[in-house]
């Protein structure tokens, strides 16, 4: 048999433009409005995998859009000292290149025909990467096979949204049509006009979650703040809303016996040792039947990034047609951007929750936790036996929660009394609706809390 011969072929490079990268970094430090339709079609945040091909091109349009994010002059002297104040000038050829862009300009008027060329060869890129990664994965046998068609699916479902970036400009006439259709569609409604909190009173105040909203849920630990996402969770999913919960402290498990107990009105410590009286199981397997048929979508995976959220609360409401969304908790999401300070994180990622509430046109409901210095603080005068008001500046670590909201909501115990077993008539608790940019604030309205079902009822306890 004859010896085969090996042919050998020149590697390509993936695809790129270089001259585009140059021109558009150029426009960028010559023109304002170059720069701004630059951050309209590739953003100012950071991706995981940056549009720019050349690591120094990358690395320079992160400066930019640093500085532009923070409201600073853009131009070749004020990106050389952002990247000399962080030790990345001579990486990206220093002030010679910084220069030589600023000359590679090929027209101001072709900025986005130029962004669009970056950000097609990106998206081949990223497909051609997801390709090699199927491949090694499917000849090394180590992942079943569906599973890892399944997750480069969704990688390649995700990356056909890349650089489709809604056009935000909108006419007088097309604002009003938009919103004459909405308040038709809410003077018509039978019922409320948003999703269902599940708690009628509360409901009459906030007409339900309203579509692109960003609600905070906030309280100090243990105050029965995933309690009550869970139960809003099954009240929208019952009324035929899909739910996409992200759950970045507790597993899916500890989720499917909360809102088990919810359901069957069992006790969670009964349903998590499976002992039950008789007329228990019959209600135990009815709550598993009528959860097993409900549109609820859960993730666990922990330190989500808000790059990575977007992708999978895109996909939800994609692929599941979710309306609402839940994040548990928002602090235990990771910025995935180098900021300077916990509050500028904590701020970068609020803020990223309420563009993806726009972007998708969903509620979005995130936990936060309050300050611990509530706890220290008495009640109110004439309210010494009360535990202390939550207010607006006891969120924790950010002002920016308060800023980006929309509607923030306290669940709080007022008279919390140790050792006190209310069973299922549930213990007296206040919603403070402590802020709703298009309704009434500064309101509190009379719940009851049925901690081992993790349920809450409206009305005060007679």
């Amino acid at each position: 048999m004859p010896e085969e011969t090996k042919q050998t072929t020149p590697a390509r490079l993936p695809p790129h433009d270089t001259r585009a990268e140059q021109s558009v970094l150029g426009a960028m430090m010559t023109s304002r409005d170059s720069l701004e339709q630059v951050i309209r079609t590739i953003g100012t945040r950071a991706v995981e995998r940056n549009p720019f091909f050349l690591a120094s091109h990358a690395t320079i349009y992160a400066a930019a859009a640093e500085l532009y994010a923070e409201g600073e002059v853009v131009d070749s002297l004020t990106v050389r000292n952002r990247l000399e104040r962080k030790g990345e000038l001579d990486t990206v050829g220093g002030d010679a290149y910084l220069i030589e862009l600023t000359g590679a300009v090929a027209g101001h008027e072709g900025v986005g025909a130029h962004c669009a060329i970056i950000l097609d060869k990106y998206v081949g890129r990223e497909a051609i990467r997801i390709g090699e990664d199927l491949q090694e994965g499917l000849s090394r046998g180590r992942v079943d096979t569906l599973t890892l068609l399944e997750a480069k699916g969704e990688e390649l479902l995700t990356l056909r949204t890349a650089g489709q970036r809604k056009a935000h400009i909108l006419s007088m006439t097309e604002a009003l049509e938009t919103a004459s259709a909405r308040l038709n569609a809410q003077s018509s409604a039978p019922g409320i006009y948003g999703i269902t909190s599940g708690l009628s009173d509360l409901d009459a105040y906030t007409d339900g979650w309203q579509k692109s909203d960003l609600i905070i849920l906030a309280a100090r630990p243990s105050q029965g703040k995933t309690a009550l996402a869970i139960h809003e969770t099954l009240a929208a999913a019952l009324n035929r809303s899909p739910v996409g919960f992200f759950s970045l402290e507790m597993s899916a498990f500890s989720l499917v016996v909360r809102m088990l107990a919810n359901l069957s009105e069992i006790d969670s410590k009964l349903i998590n040792k499976l002992r039950f009286e008789q007329d228990e199981f019959t209600r135990f397997y009815e709550a598993v039947d009528q959860l097993e048929a409900l549109p609820i979508y859960i993730d666990e995976t922990p330190a989500i990034t808000p790059m990575e959220f977007r992708s999978k609360a895109t996909e939800m409401v994609r692929r599941y047609g979710v309306e609402l969304l839940v994040v548990d908790y928002l602090q235990l999401m990771q910025c995935g951007v180098r900021q300077p300070s916990r509050d500028r994180e904590v701020g970068f990622i609020t803020g990223s929750l309420k563009a993806v509430a726009k972007e998708l046109d969903v509620p979005v409901i995130a936990l936060s936790q309050l300050n611990r210095g509530i706890e220290s603080r008495g009640g109110a005068k004439g309210e010494e036996k009360q535990a202390a008001r939550p207010q607006l500046s006891d969120l924790r670590e950010s002002g920016n929660i308060e800023q980006d909201a929309d509607v923030v909501l306290f669940p709080w115990n007022p008279n919390p009394v140790s050792g006190q077993n209310f069973g299922k008539l549930g213990e007296p608790y206040k919603l403070i609706v402590a802020k709703q940019r298009n309704g009434e604030a500064n309101v509190m309205v009379d719940v009851r809390f049925v901690k081992c079902l993790s349920k809450f009822i409206s009305g005060a306890l007679i």
